[in-house]
């Protein structure tokens, strides 16, 4: 039976949509959200999921996992 374990709450990622879907000006300070100035990207996340998804997480329960480049 799957239940939920955690969340993950991350901070700015990057696809390659950002600049489509923003003014250009808002666009250019996307990335300054972060204290090291750099957006994330989707692999970065994908061992956090994983962790999660997995039976090495099993014993996480409740927990919100900050990914948030800082």
């Amino acid at each position: 039976m799957f239940a939920a374990r955690g969340a993950i709450a991350h901070g700015p990622i990057s696809p390659p949509l950002i600049p489509a879907t923003m003014p250009a000006e808002k666009a250019a300070k996307f990335e300054d959200q972060t204290l090291d100035r750099r957006a994330g990207l989707a692999p970065e996340l994908a061992s956090v999921y994983i962790l999660l998804a997995s039976t090495l997480g099993s014993h996480m329960i409740g927990y919100v996992i900050p990914v948030t480049g800082g």
